[in-house]
């Protein structure tokens, strides 16, 4: 979680976050009622309720260990409930595995075999895809990700970051309904991943393929129509990203100074502001950060002489829920 320069502007969050592609009114393509799944020392999700419909894209977001994984193995029928209900595509997750893509985070072990090959053997035991379709799909996953020059490379021969464009090629190929993605990009480079984005964005419009996108990432999932903060097995919230960041996550000003009391006292006659103080800092907290900033810099009482703003984030609400979590 960086500075951002005055001068860069806030982030454009209206763009996915309050434009919806997908029709609530539509039947739900996940249903989860009620979800408890047991681990050796504790409960790996806990009373989970969920909803999601075709076309849309839910990112699931929160620290190592939160559920992530463990809801999206429910989800693809890999990790059986010990309570509670989990709906796919109309079915239990084990009776539509054939619609169900579940991209892990951990890339394919290296082989002999070249990309292409693989990803064919790949389709062919998934069974999905007729085999007179089934080079033209893997030809277009290919395409999909940037990788298509690398189709007669051996597998053993790629990169991590390689390997794991591949297993989104063959997700790709395979022509889910419902695609998993767990932490799948995040070792991509950002054009890379932006590529994917926009295609499954695309097959999204085109055939409401609905995307459930576990990440760490506040970039990555700022850029979905929900998000879902998990902690503890738990969701915390569930709701489009910019109306969590605003409603949790203030944008702040931070100002260094020579003398802050002075800063401060000018501040707090113009701005309706939270204030956190060190030696020589001041954080505000404010509706309108960059008109403050500016102000700041027009009259700069107490020395001021370095201006920040950083804009919120999903891990600013997330340590906000979770400090109203720990007092109740």
């Amino acid at each position: 979680m960086n500075d951002e320069d005055l001068a860069t502007g806030h982030p454009d969050r209206t763009a996915r976050s309050d434009a919806k592609r997908f029709s609530a009114a539509s039947a739900p393509v996940i249903a989860v009622q009620g979800l408890t799944c047991a681990g050796r020392t504790g409960a790996r999700l806990r009373d989970v309720s969920l909803t999601v419909h075709e076309g849309e894209w839910l990112a699931v977001f929160g620290p190592t260990a939160c559920g992530k994984t463990s809801l999206l193995q429910a989800l693809s029928g890999d990790l059986a409930p010990t309570s509670g209900e989990v709906m796919a595509l109309g079915a239990p997750p084990s009776l539509a595995a054939a619609r169900i893509h579940f991209v892990p985070e951990e890339p394919v072990a290296p082989g002999r075999v070249c990309v292409r090959d693989a990803l064919l053997t790949r389709l062919g035991r998934r069974g999905h895809v007729p085999p007179a379709q089934r080079a033209a799909r893997v030809a277009e996953g290919l395409e999909a990700v940037g990788i298509a020059e690398l189709r007669d490379v051996p597998v053993r021969d790629l990169t991590h970051g390689q390997r794991l464009a591949m297993m989104l090629a063959a997700a790709i190929a395979d022509d889910p309904a419902l695609l998993l993605l767990d932490n799948a990009t995040a070792a991509l480079p950002e054009p890379v991943a932006a590529r994917v984005f926009a295609y499954l964005d695309g097959r999204r419009a085109a055939d409401g393929l609905t995307v459930v996108h576990a990440t760490c990432s506040s970039h990555e999932a700022e850029r979905a129509d929900r998000v879902a903060i998990l902690h503890g097995g738990q969701i915390l919230v569930c709701e489009p990203p910019g109306q969590i960041i605003r409603r949790l996550a203030a944008d702040r000003i931070i100002i260094e100074a020579d003398n802050p009391e002075e800063v401060l006292r000018t501040a707090r006659g113009v701005f309706d502001v939270e204030v956190e103080e060190d030696a020589r800092q001041l954080r505000f907290s404010a509706r309108d950060p960059v008109e403050m900033a500016a102000q700041v810099m027009r009259h700069p009482a107490g020395g001021a002489s370095v201006v920040h703003v950083r804009y919120g984030t999903l891990w600013d609400a997330y340590a906000r829920l979770l400090a109203q979590t720990n007092r109740t």
